[in-house]
């Protein structure tokens, strides 16, 4: 009635008239519980409403589910949720063998070779469960973990040469080795050179073999249909000899997969995901028309190689017709279905979606004939009710939580550094999470230089320099300045190869070598000689209850005078900065810790600035054996209290919380007021 189409010759009668002709023959609708709709405001909230339906149905004891999915996006969002709650889902629509995790390791792999091994690529593979699978599960973990943190500490970026080296001067687990080895293996069968598609293909499996992914491909669904068509195309492909270049290749591999489509067979359930073509002929408990809008439904007739002529002399079925068996596929599913849903989206983006003109009759013709409507009620109220807010009672339910101020004393670190010190004295409870809970941020690779890191570079560099020259005095400066500008090339040579603006650093530093060079010399001329650089010392502190925690630190240069010594710490921080650092010497620990860990006394501590010119010592003024001696004291009374269990308190000052990786930690914003 809702859905007639005239006949050749005759005329539909009016609407109205047809609901009163339908009205008479069947007094009671035949739609009241067989045919309802939920016209949705949001994709979430479609995807919502069908999950429930879905649980509803099941509860109930429907054997037989059917979800016609007209849009997929949404079909996407309801499968994830329903699988999320342990609903599986049979998709005989089935998707491209691209988007398989099968199909991702192959691709992924193989943007690691074209990339030269780039760190996040590689990472990316290698935690693939497909990779060294042959390997046990424990020890391939932990390769991996070994040689993710091996690479970070080295910075590694990107170079497979540069990787091997790397491994090769570190002591790892022969199992680190093993893999980098098998790697290298099978990155060797890209060889760089351009080949025949199935010769690329040939290459791409042996490699897959040696990375020990082919068993498991074999036994992954999606991965055994892979492995199919990449055999299938290799012996198609045995008698083309046109050769094409690895990136050609991977264009073309990536457009075959995305033209092969995948179905996983493995999996049995009562709910399908499918489309109309699929159903004819076919009866369901309950059927859910997925995305029924007037984008989705009737459906697009899709671009074609022929017009509607040449059609209609083929005997193809021209447009009218695809739409006249639409409409008769979903009709006579229906009314097969013993309970039918049908939903869209009624707004995207804030703007009126509009539905499909099947609705639109049906529920007109429903109106004039019984003068109701086919909204699920119940499914609006229940939907309504998931998203309301909280009760009022429950909205007032404060969050507030006490500072934090946790007793770890079981936890006392065995050894302490500067840096540990500093935490410490900036808020005992980032101590406590950094040094104790051992809470601290994953190192990151720096791709780009940043300030830090070129601080590091011209540290090496000077200490390079210094170990040839310990005296400069007799020595000319444009002798002096040619080789420092030569050693710090070389130190910053590594990082320029994958970071263009590594030069850019270098050239910054270059600028103020022959300041450092006046500076050192008259350092020398008042009687200080270097000594040493890049010094790793360490000293021990005695606690009250009798426990020994030891002092460590790397001493940036230890300069030599007639009967003490001065501890400097290079810094490429600006003077200003320095000044205040040294203003306060109770704030600032560093420097009295290094003088903790020193053999013989100390006469001067200072921060050396080297983004100045001139470059200038900013030192510690006043009695430093006092000064060392009262961080010494300090240090003592806080670990000894704390080995007694004291508390650790945060101390919530904004300079340190505003930099600090652990304050959603300790939730500062939701501390209440009371300590």
């Amino acid at each position: 009635c809702a859905w007639a189409q005239p006949q050749p010759g005759h005329s539909l009668a009016p609407l109205l008239a047809r609901a009163t002709t339908f009205r008479q023959q069947f007094p009671v609708s035949p739609a009241t519980k067989r045919v309802a709709i939920f016209p949705a405001r949001s994709l979430e909230e479609e995807a919502h409403a069908v999950d429930m339906t879905v649980r509803r149905w099941l509860h109930e004891g429907k054997g037989s589910i059917a979800i016609v999915a007209q849009d997929r996006l949404t079909a996407r969002r309801v499968r994830a949720r329903l699988e999320r709650g342990q609903i599986l889902i049979a998709d005989e629509s089935g998707w491209t063998l691209s988007t398989t995790t099968a199909s991702s390791v192959v691709m992924s792999w193989l943007t690691v070779v074209a990339g030269d091994f780039y760190h996040r690529d590689l990472f990316d593979f290698l935690r693939s469960p497909f990779v060294f699978a042959d390997l046990p599960e424990v020890q391939r973990a932990s390769a991996i973990a070994a040689l993710d943190s091996t690479l970070r500490q080295a910075n590694y970026v990107t170079g497979l040469n540069f990787l091997q080296q790397i491994v090769a001067r570190v002591d790892l687990p022969q199992s680190v080795h093993h893999m980098v080895h098998r790697l290298v293996e099978a990155a060797g069968k890209f060889d760089g050179k351009s080949k025949p598609f199935a010769q690329w293909l040939e290459s791409l499996l042996q490699s897959l073999d040696r990375l020990g992914a082919i068993n498991p491909l074999s036994a992954d669904t999606a991965g055994q249909d892979l492995l199919n068509v990449l055999h299938s195309l290799a012996m198609e492909l045995q008698s083309e000899t046109a050769v094409y270049s690895l990136a050609e290749w991977r264009r073309w591999l990536d457009q075959q997969l995305e033209q092969t489509n995948f179905r996983d067979r493995g999996i049995h359930s009562p709910v399908v995901i499918t489309h109309l073509g699929l159903l004819d002929g076919r009866r369901f408990d309950g059927v859910i028309v997925l995305g029924a809008d007037a984008d989705h439904l009737p459906a697009s007739s899709g671009n074609t190689l022929f017009n509607e002529a040449v059609l209609t002399q083929l005997g193809l079925p021209d447009h009218i017709q695809r739409r006249e068996l639409e409409r008769d596929r979903l009709m006579h599913l229906l009314s097969r279905a013993g309970e039918s849903l049908v939903t869209w989206q009624a707004e995207k983006n804030g703007e009126k979606n509009a539905e499909s003109s099947y609705w639109l009759r049906l529920q007109a013709v429903h109106r004039l004939a019984y003068g109701g409507t086919l909204l699920d009620a119940d499914l609006v109220r229940l939907i309504a009710q998931a998203a309301a807010p909280l009760p009022a009672e429950m909205s007032q339910i404060s969050f507030a939580t006490a500072r934090p101020q946790p007793r770890a004393a079981p936890l006392m670190p065995q050894s302490l550094s500067a840096a540990g010190y500093g935490s410490l004295l900036a808020c005992p409870y980032q101590f406590y999470a950094r040094h104790m809970l051992r809470l601290r941020e994953e190192q990151e690779v720096v791709e780009q230089l940043e300030k830090r890191d070129y601080g590091d570079l011209v540290h090496r560099a000077l200490a390079q320099f210094h170990q040839r020259f310990p005296v400069l005095l007799p020595h000319d400066e444009s002798l002096l300045n040619d080789a420092l500008h030569r050693i710090s090339e070389s130190v910053f040579e590594s990082s320029a190869k994958v970071d263009f603006f590594a030069r850019a650093w270098l050239l910054r530093w270059q600028r103020y070598m022959p300041a450092y060079i006046t500076w050192q010399r008259k350092r020398e001329e008042q009687g200080w000689r270097w000594r040493a650089s890049e010094v790793s010392a360490h000293s021990a502190l005695t606690l009250n209850n009798g426990a020994s925690i030891k002092l460590k630190g790397r001493l940036d240069r230890i300069d030599q005078g007639a009967d003490a010594d001065a501890l400097l710490d290079y810094k490429t921080a600006s003077g200003d900065q320095l000044r205040r650092r040294v203003k306060d010497s109770s704030e600032d620990g560093q420097l009295a810790f290094y003088a903790l860990l020193a053999e013989r006394p100390v006469a001067e501590l200072a921060y050396v600035g080297l983004d100045d010119d001139p470059i200038v010592a900013y030192g510690i003024s006043g009695d430093i054996g006092a000064i060392v001696a009262s961080h010494r004291d300090r240090l003592q009374l806080t670990l000894s209290a704390m080995a007694a269990d004291a508390a650790l308190p945060a101390q919530g000052v904004d300079k340190v919380c505003e930099y600090c990786e652990v304050k959603g930690l300790c939730r500062k914003p939701y501390w209440r007021d009371d300590r």
